[in-house]
C-alpha cells in the first residue's frame, strides 16, 4: 500500500480535475475550472464556511462491532465497556488538493503534509472561549501508529514519494496530491484527539498526549493503555482481539470551530480560508 493511500487520498469528484486552455498566461487562468492554488472541501462542499452534524449511534444492531476478546474484561480494568459494540459519531470530512494551473513551473515546498487543521469546542456561554479538541498532526501520528510506519514529523519538508525526494516546484498542470488521487482527507469523528497538556493552544508532538477511549492514557500514548492497543492481536482460536483499538475520547453535542492552516512555500501569498463553524447535534 502506498504512502498516499495510507494517508487517506480519495478517489475525485469532477468540480477537483483541472482543464482548459487558452494562448498565454492569462487567457489561460481565466479558462480553467478550479483556479490556482488550494481547492478546498468540506463534506463535499468547497470553501465551506459552516456544517451542521447529526451525530448516529454505532451499535451490534446496525452492523457496529469491536470484536474484540470480552474474556479479557479482567485485563481491561474491569471495563466491560470496551467491548460493548456501541459508538457515538458525526463524520466531517476536510479535502484538500493544490492545483498548479499555470502554464509554467512554480517554487512549491511544505513541511509536514502541507496543511494543519485545528478544531475548538466552545464552552460555556461566553462565545469567545473556546478549547482545542483537534489537531491535524495528531490525527496523522495515530494513523502512522496504525499503519506501522515511522514516526510522523510534523515539521518534516514535504516529500514528492514518486521521486522520493522534497517537493521544490509543481509543472505546469500538476497537483499536490499527484493527479492519482483527488484530494489530501482528515476526518474528524466528533471525537477529541490530544490533551493540550502545556496549554499553549497546539500540538506539540512531544509534549502532548495522543487520547485513547475513554480517557486513560500513557505518557505519549503510542503504544496504547492498559485498556486498548493502537494495532491490537487476534487470536487465531476465537477469530477476536485481545483488546479493542484505540479511540478517541467522545465530544458532547455543540458549537465547534475548525481552522485551517496551509503550510504551503509558494511563490506569492496563499490565504488562509476562514474558519469553518460546525454544529454538532446529539443522537436522537
Amino acid at each position: 500500500m502506498s504512502w498516499n493511500r495510507i494517508l487517506l487520498l480519495m478517489l475525485a469528484p469532477a468540480l477537483l480535475t483541472a482543464c482548459g486552455g487558452g494562448d498565454d498566461d492569462q487567457d489561460y487562468e481565466d479558462s480553467v475550472s478550479v483556479p490556482f492554488g488550494v481547492i478546498f472541501q468540506v463534506n463535499g462542499v468547497q470553501n465551506a464556511t459552516a456544517v451542521t452534524i447529526q451525530q448516529v449511534e454505532l451499535n451490534a444492531d446496525n452492523g457496529y462491532g469491536e470484536n474484540c476478546d470480552t474474556d479479557n474484561a479482567a485485563d481491561l480494568a474491569g471495563e466491560t465497556e470496551y467491548c460493548d459494540d456501541l459508538r457515538n459519531i458525526g463524520i466531517v470530512t476536510f479535502q484538500f488538493r493544490f492545483i498548479n494551473n499555470l502554464l509554467r513551473s512554480v517554487p512549491f515546498s511544505f513541511s509536514g503534509v502541507g496543511i494543519t487543521i485545528q478544531i475548538e469546542r466552545q464552552t460555556g456561554s461566553d462565545p469567545e472561549t473556546w478549547e482545542l479538541v483537534w489537531d491535524s498532526d495528531a490525527y496523522l501520528r495515530v494513523q502512522y501508529k496504525l499503519f506501522d510506519l515511522p514516526e510522523y514529523d510534523q515539521n518534516a519538508l514535504g516529500l514528492n514519494y514518486a521521486t522520493g525526494t522534497p517537493y521544490t516546484s509543481l509543472g505546469p498542470a500538476e497537483s499536490y496530491p499527484n493527479q492519482d488521487f483527488a484530494a489530501l482527507s482528515f476526518r474528524f469523528l466528533t471525537e477529541r484527539n490530544f490533551i493540550d497538556d502545556n496549554g499553549n493552544g497546539k500540538f506539540d508532538q512531544d509534549e502532548d498526549r495522543l487520547v485513547a477511549l475513554p480517557g486513560t492514557t500513557t505518557a505519549g500514548n503510542l503504544e496504547g493503555s492498559n485498556k486498548c492497543a493502537w494495532v491490537p492481536t487476534l487470536n487465531a482460536e476465537t477469530d477476536k482481539y485481545n483488546m479493542p483499538a484505540c479511540q478517541s475520547e467522545e465530544l458532547p453535542a455543540g458549537t465547534y470551530r475548525a481552522t485551517v492552516h496551509y503550510n504551503f512555500a509558494i511563490d506569492g501569498e496563499l490565504a488562509d480560508p476562514p474558519p469553518v463553524i460546525i454544529t454538532v447535534n446529539p443522537v436522537q
